[in-house]
């Protein structure tokens, strides 16, 4: 467990971790009801976000993953691989 005195900044994504983010895979569907496509990382529980269109639904699934990713590693949670690998 953290100390209290440990604090990080979620205000910011690094490159770095908006990299490490983009790894993973966005799922995009249009809400009805909410009248906003929303965003979802399958790999990363409760990783969800919306936007007004596709392409910016993408971007802030991308956001949200860096996001989790850095809460979970902050709280000592286990980070699961991505669903597909990309070779490089």
């Amino acid at each position: 467990m953290k100390q209290k005195d440990q604090t990080i900044d979620f205000r910011e994504i690094t490159p770095e971790q908006l990299a490490e983010a983009r790894r993973y895979s966005v799922e995009v569907h249009w809400s009805p009801e909410d009248q906003v496509f929303i965003a979802e990382v399958p790999e990363l529980s409760g990783a969800k976000t919306h936007a007004d269109t596709p392409a910016e639904a993408v971007e802030m699934g991308h956001e949200v993953a860096a996001l989790w990713l850095s809460a979970a590693r902050y709280m000592g949670r286990d980070i699961p691989a991505p669903r597909f690998l990309l070779a490089s």
